[in-house]
């Protein structure tokens, strides 16, 4: 009986049956990063890593005239009108302006080249440089700098701006113990701002035009100040009825001062806690 036990047995047959379609892998291989598939989403960091782990040729850099300035006086006028003007967007969250469309305008080149022309001649033979030259040169600069406050408003944003801080002066000057509060409540909103600033970092290609570099560093710019805001409770308006208070620089000391001696008293009177919050 025990013989008979240890005789093989048939077995039915287990043999598996095709299937009408073909399964995907359970573990697909993309190979290289560059030979992944262009159909499927890739990771956000991709060209990061591809720069670190899998550098690549630079394609030639093609620009286009239009977009690049020869002069690189024209391009610091329209780098520092852009700069300007996403300052004050975020701090004014708001496109209305304090400016006017001559700020940074046109008018400025000449005396940017006359500078220019002082400069070059001062550091070849400064020995040439007469009398009437200089007082020229330093009466169009007087000119171009008056003219320059003029359309600007450099005056009126600085005294809007001393205006909200002796208004909010613990907001102003970081005493409030609400920023966190304000970061909490607008966490959301910097998201963007952050993801934007990232993507500047480590995104931008080298390969970008004038007006697109003082583009995108305007964007960069007015998210920093954007976020400065946000955190210090910075909520300018600009009435154009309503004259700003002026203050000066000798005044506002004495403000913040002030200020100050008053918060150390106010310390000082408070009872002292220990470790463990017991009063002493």
């Amino acid at each position: 009986m025990f013989a008979n036990l240890m005789q093989p047995m048939d077995m039915p047959s287990f043999a598996p049956t095709p299937l009408p379609f073909e399964l995907p892998p359970l573990f697909p291989s993309f190979g290289k990063p560059d030979e992944m598939p262009t159909d499927k989403p890739q990771c956000p960091f991709q060209a990061f890593f591809n720069g670190l782990f899998n550098p690549q040729e630079p394609e030639p850099c093609v620009l286009n005239e239009e977009d690049t300035y020869a002069d690189d006086n024209v391009f610091m006028r329209e780098f520092g009108r852009t700069a300007y003007k996403s300052v004050l967007r975020g701090m004014y969250k708001s496109e209305e302006l304090p400016i006017t469309d001559e700020c940074f305008g046109e008018w400025m080149q000449e005396p940017m080249e006359t500078v220019s022309s002082l400069m070059d001649l001062a550091f070849d033979d400064p020995f040439e440089i007469s009398v009437k030259y200089a007082k020229d040169v330093s009466n169009k600069l007087i000119d171009a700098h008056a003219k320059m406050h003029k359309t600007c408003m450099f005056k009126t944003v600085y005294d809007e701006a001393n205006d909200w801080c002796i208004d909010n002066i613990d907001m102003c000057l970081g005493s409030d113990d609400k920023m966190v509060s304000r970061l909490m409540t607008h966490g959301w909103g910097l998201i963007p701002k952050v993801s934007e600033l990232f993507n500047f970092v480590f995104f931008t290609s080298d390969c970008i035009s004038d007006k697109d570099f003082i583009q995108e560093m305007g964007r960069i710019i007015e998210d920093f100040t954007s976020i400065f805001s946000l955190l210090f409770g910075v909520e300018l308006v600009h009435d154009p009825s309503v004259k700003p208070i002026h203050y000066s620089q000798t005044k506002l000391n004495e403000i913040f001062d002030e200020y100050y001696a008053n918060q150390t008293q106010i310390a000082q009177e408070l009872p002292s806690l220990d470790y463990f919050g017991a009063m002493w």
